[in-house]
């Protein structure tokens, strides 16, 4: 133990004599920084930098490209075409919300949709909603698009201008809850992209609120309206709950049309039996 602890450094001196000392020679560094500046003088003489940027996509000329906008902020309930759609003039494209009221933005031009907002994306005044290259802009292959199934309906167009109407002479006298017959249509055949049977939409529309009043009358009352399923403004009936709380239509309705059934003489209610025929007056 004695000879170890004499073998430990008392001192400085004695460290530095324990330790040595390597120095990276100067001709190294004085090398291997020469070589670095080389390095640099050749690629500044005969490297390149790139001034290209590569991307992938389809090119459409400026010229020819319009932006349907509205003047106001808002945003988009249902988009109604899509990238690569075409689109005729008259043509509903959106359906949107500027503040409490609900409106149909129509395209101006005919052409190739390029780019549209999205399902309930806000957009700001004059902000592009859709847009359209002027068909004369497009080349013949772009021509082979899909046509969305009532690019040509006229009875959407024609409605839709008729709604727009109705707008504007609403907006001129805002009394009551703007709602029409004609707006209801369009929503109905919008939601059935133009497929619809026109004589099934008439009869929807034309009878809807004579059958809520009927249902008030035997004791169902569908007294919270909102808007659902494609309805553009609130008009979908709805029960609640003593609490207030809305319910579901289906639970609440039935039992009280059974009811309904089982107190009218006229009406035969009958069980665990086999329909053959649907009899009509």
């Amino acid at each position: 133990m004695k000879e170890d602890s004499e073998k430990v450094p008392q001192s400085p001196e004695q460290i530095a004599d324990h330790l040595q000392v390597t120095y990276v020679p100067t001709y190294l560094l004085t090398t291997a920084i020469g070589l670095l500046m080389a390095a640099f003088i050749v690629w500044g003489v005969l490297g390149t930098v790139s001034d290209k940027a590569y991307y992938s996509g389809v090119v459409f000329p400026e010229q020819g490209t319009t932006d349907l906008t509205l003047p106001n902020k808002g945003i988009v309930r249902t988009m109604l075409v899509h990238n690569g759609d075409s689109v005729c003039v008259g043509q509903v494209v959106a359906m949107v919300s500027v503040g409490e009221s609900h409106s149909y933005l129509t395209s101006t031009v005919s052409g190739l949709v390029i780019s549209t907002k999205d399902d309930n994306e806000l957009f700001e005044a004059f902000d592009p909603i859709v847009s359209v290259v002027d068909g004369n802009a497009v080349s013949q292959q772009m021509q082979h698009t899909r046509l969305i199934a009532y690019a040509d309906n006229e009875a959407i167009t024609a409605l839709a201008a008729t709604v727009k109407e109705q707008w504007e002479a609403w907006q001129a006298n805002p009394e009551g809850y703007f709602d029409s017959t004609e707006l209801f249509a369009l929503d109905t055949l919008i939601g059935g992209k133009g497929l619809n049977d026109p004589e099934l939409v008439n009869t929807l529309v034309n009878n809807s609120a004579a059958a809520i009043d009927y249902l008030d009358s035997i004791g169902i009352h569908l007294n919270n309206v909102a808007a659902f399923g494609g309805a553009s403004v609130k008009r979908i009936h709805r029960p609640v709950n003593e609490e207030g709380k809305t319910v579901s239509v289906g639970a609440y309705t039935v039992p009280l049309l059974e009811k309904a059934c089982q107190e009218n003489e006229k009406i035969a209610l009958l069980t665990d039996v086999t329909a053959t025929k649907l009899l009509t007056a």
